[in-house]
């Protein structure tokens, strides 16, 4: 039978688990059976949110044709609704994507687009990721001058992105400390 939207989303979370682990054998199964099972229902169900998940765990595991479809599924949507962080998103994996197939002007391209969008989002996990991807490509490619100006967004999001729990960390310490 076909999957439930949920056990989809379910699926593709435990994917990205395992990629994260250094499990890349399961996560690259699971997802084959998430498309074996389930392609057309997942597209139907629309969220771009889910659609990106699908489509970063396709990149983890080498799927990029897949990944490409989710990835442009998810644009539209994301430009449909004119939700910048799913805009941005979308052009994040796109980046990705022409990184693995070796189109490095066309990942730039992506990146600078999705960087527009996410520059005023309060979420910036995808901006700092963003920054420090274009910053080692420009390493890769020996320009050192961009690679360390990208370096620096990189870094300055990621403190802005990290405050929060470091704050919080910083509150909790001494109480931890008297324990």
């Amino acid at each position: 039978g076909v999957m439930s939207g949920l056990e989809t989303i379910f699926r593709a979370q435990l994917a990205y688990w395992w990629v994260n682990t250094g499990r890349g054998d399961e996560a690259t199964g699971g997802i084959d059976r998430v498309l074996a099972r389930d392609r057309a229902e997942v597209l139907r169900y629309r969220p771009g949110d889910v659609l990106t998940t699908v489509a970063e765990n396709l990149i983890e595991t080498g799927h990029l044709d897949e990944a490409t479809d989710y990835v442009f599924e998810a644009l539209d949507d994301a430009i449909g609704r004119k939700y910048k962080m799913g805009i941005g998103t979308a052009k994040w994996n796109q980046g990705r994507i022409a990184t693995e197939l070796g189109r490095i002007p066309e990942a730039i391209s992506a990146w600078r687009v999705a960087l527009w969008n996410l520059r005023r989002h309060p979420h910036l996990t995808q901006f700092w990721k963003t920054a420090l991807a274009v910053s080692t490509l420009y390493s890769n490619s020996g320009d050192y001058r961009r690679a360390l100006r990208w370096h620096r967004r990189f870094h300055a999001s990621y403190r802005r992105w990290q405050a929060p729990t470091r704050a919080v960390r910083l509150a909790y310490s001494p109480a931890m400390l008297q324990m």
